[in-house]
C-alpha cells in the first residue's frame, strides 16, 4: 500500500482540500484510505455529507495512525493519504515516518513560502522523499509560479507537475470560489466539473439537433 503524508505548517494552505482530491481521484482505480489526523476533522466532516463509499475517511488521533495504516492494508486499499493538522512538528513527523512520500502544500505569499523550511526538514528527518505543491495561485499568475521555482531551488525539492490535456504544467491550482460549498456537500471538484461537462456536451447536442431540424 502507497502511503502519502500530506503536511503544512502553515493553516489555511488548502492541505485537506488537496488531499480530499487526491483521494477522489486515486479511488477511481482502487480502494483508498483518508486518514484524518487533525483535530478539525475537516475530511471527515466532508464524508459525513458523502454517499459515495470511496475514498474511506477514517478519523484518529494522531497516535493511533500505525493502528489506522494497518486496518487500511488489511482492508485491501492500495493508497492511503494521511491529512495532518498544521502547526504541530510532532505528528506531521510521525506521519512521514509513517509514508512512502510526503506532499507539502502552500500558498506562494510569504507567510507560506516561509513555513516551506520546516516541512522539508520534517521530510528529511523522516529520511523520505518529498515534493512541493503550490495551492491557490492565479493560474496565469507569473509571481506565483516564480515563487513556487524559487521555493523548490532554495529548498532542494521538486515542484508537483500535473496534467492538463498534453501538456505538463506547474500544479498551481488556480483559485476556485466553489471549493468550498462543494467540499461541504461531500463532493470533489473533480466530480462536478465532469458533469458539468457532460451537461455542456448534452446542450451542444441538443443544439445541433435543433439547428438541423430548421
Amino acid at each position: 500500500m502507497l502511503t502519502v503524508a500530506i503536511i503544512a505548517r502553515k493553516g489555511g494552505a488548502g492541505k485537506t482540500t488537496l488531499a480530499l482530491h487526491l483521494a477522489v481521484e486515486a479511488a477511481k482505480t482502487g480502494p483508498v484510505v483518508l486518514i484524518d489526523t487533525d483535530p478539525q476533522a475537516s475530511a471527515a466532516q466532508w464524508a459525513d455529507g458523502r454517499q459515495a463509499p470511496q475514498p474511506a475517511v477514517v478519523a484518529c488521533p494522531a497516535a493511533r495512525l500505525e493502528q489506522s495504516l494497518q486496518a487500511a492494508r488489511r482492508s485491501g486499499a492500495h493508497i492511503a493519504f494521511i491529512d495532518t493538522a498544521p502547526a504541530v512538528e510532532t505528528p506531521a513527523l510521525a506521519a512521514a515516518r509513517a509514508a512512502d512520500f510526503c506532499l507539502i502544500v502552500s500558498r506562494p505569499g510569504i507567510l507560506d513560502l516561509q513555513s516551506i523550511g520546516i516541512n522539508v526538514q520534517i521530510a528529511k528527518l523522516a529520511g523520505k522523499p518529498v515534493a512541493l505543491v503550490m495551492n491557490a495561485a492565479h493560474a496565469r499568475d507569473g509571481q506565483a509560479i516564480a515563487a513556487g521555482e524559487n521555493a523548490g531551488t532554495s529548498y532542494s525539492v521538486e515542484v508537483c507537475p500535473i496534467m492538463t490535456g498534453s501538456l505538463i504544467v506547474p500544479a498551481w491550482q488556480p483559485r476556485r470560489c466553489d471549493f468550498r460549498p462543494r467540499r461541504q456537500a461531500g463532493r470533489a471538484e473533480h466530480a462536478i466539473s465532469s458533469k458539468r461537462r457532460q451537461q455542456r456536451g448534452a446542450n451542444t447536442a441538443a443544439i445541433g439537433k435543433t439547428s438541423d431540424q430548421l
